[in-house]
């Protein structure tokens, strides 16, 4: 995300209590709860089916496992990113998606009742939100056969 990788180590986020954090090989951050996802490892929508929350940007990969785990998400905001701002308007449409802007989250903590007013918020009925492939297949047919 183009940020300094040694601010990564000061924010507050990891002092989050009764939280543990897994987090890609490439994040450098050296305490006792936060664990990376070894480089070889490539079965990292097991690691995501375990979480009780994804904080990412808004790659394909990423959002697409948690959405599969039913799993709630809160998307870094890249403003400049159209692709990023598509993929996060359409998840928020459906309720499947909270944004943070960076600045926001520089100061950001977790706790247990955060977690679990997202996953209410974001989920409410899970029924909604069960393999909605077919939905998302018809969504982007609408939009290829717009271009």
């Amino acid at each position: 995300m183009k940020i300094d990788v040694s601010l990564l180590e000061q924010l507050p986020i990891w002092d989050s209590p009764n939280c543990v954090f897994v987090v890609s090989s490439n994040v450098q951050v050296n305490r006792s709860n936060v664990f990376q996802i070894p480089i070889e490892y490539l079965e990292s929508q097991n690691y995501i089916a375990a979480s009780d929350l994804v904080i990412s940007k808004a790659g394909w990969g990423m959002i697409g496992e948690a959405v599969s785990a039913n799993i709630p998400l809160l998307i870094l905001n890249r403003l400049s990113m159209k692709e990023d701002q598509n993929t996060t308007n359409y998840l928020k449409q459906y309720h499947l998606c909270e944004t943070i802007n960076w600045e926001d989250f520089i100061t950001y903590k977790i706790d247990s009742s955060m977690i679990n007013d997202l996953k209410e918020s974001l989920r409410g009925n899970d029924s909604d939100h069960q393999n909605q492939s077919e939905k998302i297949a018809k969504d982007l047919m609408r939009i290829l056969e717009g271009m």
